[in-house]
């Protein structure tokens, strides 16, 4: 259900790599992560700004099979400091928006922010109840057997070069 992975990517004539953890993308010349309701937050030369992202972009960043678009909610909120009915609001909306411009059940959710303090249990379950089939969190560890589903560690990926990359997946899975 949850895919990570590489895909070839474009954006303002840039081509480059695109890599997935939860619902941040990053690839050799720009970073782009989404941020709201058709806004994605991007770094070019070493500069940041915001770039809407089309329908269409977000279909060409699934055609390859190995990126999925999950939800993130509609405006980027800490989830926890909303009360119930605004967190199903941020939750569902942007479940729905994302099925009706991909055409297609949207299985995966990340909470903005992500850490424990930023969503409760109660926000978990409205997770769950929305129709997801797993959620990320924004803590470090590795995914096994026993895993929660709905409250999927991450390994933060900075703009590392090759060489540093490489030294921090050796730490990671080698010990």
């Amino acid at each position: 259900p949850f895919s990570e992975g590489a895909a070839p990517a474009q954006k303002k004539g840039r081509r480059g790599l695109l890599l997935k953890s939860g619902v941040f993308y990053a690839d050799i010349y720009e970073e782009v992560s989404p941020v709201s309701e058709g806004l994605a937050r991007v770094r070019l030369n070493g500069k940041y700004g915001y770039l809407d992202l089309s329908g269409k972009e977000a279909l060409q960043m699934e055609e390859g099979g190995l990126v999925e678009v999950g939800a993130h909610a509609m405006t980027h909120p800490v989830l926890s400091s909303l009360p119930s009915a605004a967190q199903r609001s941020e939750i569902l909306r942007s479940k729905t928006l994302l099925e009706d411009i991909l055409g297609r059940r949207v299985q995966a959710f990340s909470y903005p922010y992500g850490s424990h303090s930023d969503y409760t249990g109660e926000t978990v379950s409205m997770v769950r109840e929305a129709g997801f089939v797993c959620a990320c969190s924004n803590f470090a560890g590795f995914v096994g057997r026993g895993t929660e589903l709905f409250q999927l560690p991450r390994l933060l990926v900075r703009d590392w070069d090759g060489g540093e990359f490489a030294s921090r997946l050796g730490k990671w899975f080698d010990g």
